[in-house]
C-alpha cells in the first residue's frame, strides 16, 4: 500500500509517499542536509544514495474509520500504523477489521491479539473509545492506550511528546493504578499515599495525570491525605468530575469520573 499523506498544523507535514530512490548527496532544498525523507529508503529526488539512520522511529497505532477519523474499537474500521522518522509521520500499514457486535469473548480476544501482532513492536494505541475488555487485553500486552476523538494530525505529535516525557521520567506510574473487580469495567483505584511515600521524587500530578488524560475509565478512586490543588486547574479541560469522601482516620477518598 502507498504511504498516506496528512496535513498537520502550519507547514508541518505528516509525510506521504516517495518515488523510490534517495539523493546522493542529499538535496538540502528538498530534505535538508543529510535528512532522509523516509525509512524505506526513498525520496522524490530520483537519484541514488546510501544514507542510514541509527535512530529507531517512533510508532503509534490508531483505529480509524474509512475517513481516517478515530473509531471505537468495537466497531468496523481500520488499524493504521503511523511511523515518525526525522520530521514526518507516515501511515505504513492499514488493515480492515469488522465489527465485534456478534463476537464472543474468545473471538474478541483473537481480534485484539491479531491487532497486536500487526503493529509489531509499537506500544502506543489510539482509539475513539475502548471498552473494558479491549483495554484489558491491550494493557496486558504492555501497550499504552489513549482514548481520543479526531484525526491523526490532531494529536500524533502531542502523544509522542507525552509518551517520551513519561519514559524519560524513569518511573512508570500507571501500574500503581489497578482495576477493581474481576471484570474489566473501567473502575480503578490507587493508594496515592503509599505511592508517594515509596517514591519521594514523584509528584501526585506525575502519578495521576497521564492516566487521567487517556480518559479510559468510568471511575477512579484515589486514596489521599488531601485533594491535590492541581485538580481544579486540570479537571475542566479533561471534562472530569470529582466527589470527595472523608474517613474517620482523616484520609480522603477522591472519586473521579468522566462527565456524563
Amino acid at each position: 500500500m502507498a504511504d498516506t499523506k496528512l496535513n498537520n498544523a502550519g507547514d508541518n507535514m505528516i509525510a506521504g509517499g516517495c518515488s523510490g530512490r534517495l539523493c546522493n548527496p542529499p538535496d538540502a532544498k528538498l530534505h535538508g542536509a543529510g535528512i532522509q525523507s523516509c525509512n524505506t529508503g526513498s525520496c522524490n529526488c530520483g537519484t541514488t544514495a546510501a544514507i542510514s539512520s541509527q535512530r529507531k522511529p517512533a510508532k503509534i497505532a490508531m483505529f480509524v474509520d474509512e475517513d481516517g477519523y478515530s473509531a471505537p474499537l468495537d466497531s468496523a474500521g481500520n488499524l493504521a500504523l503511523y511511523i515518525y522518522d526525522e520530521k514526518e509521520w507516515r501511515c505504513t500499514k492499514r488493515i480492515s477489521f469488522g465489527t465485534v457486535e456478534k463476537m464472543n469473548l474468545p473471538e474478541i480476544r483473537a481480534r485484539v491479539h491479531g491487532m497486536i501482532s500487526e503493529i509489531d513492536d509499537c506500544k502506543v494505541f489510539i482509539a475513539k473509545n475502548t471498552k473494558g475488555i479491549f483495554f484489558s487485553f491491550l494493557d496486558g500486552a504492555g501497550i499504552s492506550i489513549w482514548q481520543l476523538e479526531g484525526y491523526p494530525a490532531d494529536f500524533l505529535d502531542d502523544i509522542m511528546e507525552k509518551e517520551k516525557i513519561n519514559s524519560q521520567d524513569g518511573s512508570s506510574t500507571e501500574p500503581a493504578i489497578v482495576a477493581v473487580g474481576d471484570d474489566p469495567d473501567g473502575i480503578y483505584k490507587i493508594d496515592l499515599i503509599s505511592i508517594l511515600k515509596s517514591n519521594r521524587s514523584l509528584t501526585s500530578k506525575q502519578a495521576l495525570l497521564p492516566f487521567l488524560q487517556k480518559n479510559i475509565f468510568s471511575r477512579l478512586e484515589v486514596i489521599c491525605e488531601h485533594v491535590p490543588k492541581w485538580f481544579d486547574r486540570e479537571f475542566d479541560s479533561l471534562k472530569l468530575t470529582l466527589e470527595v469522601e472523608e474517613s474517620e482516620d482523616g484520609l480522603c477518598r477522591a472519586i473521579i469520573s468522566p462527565e456524563t
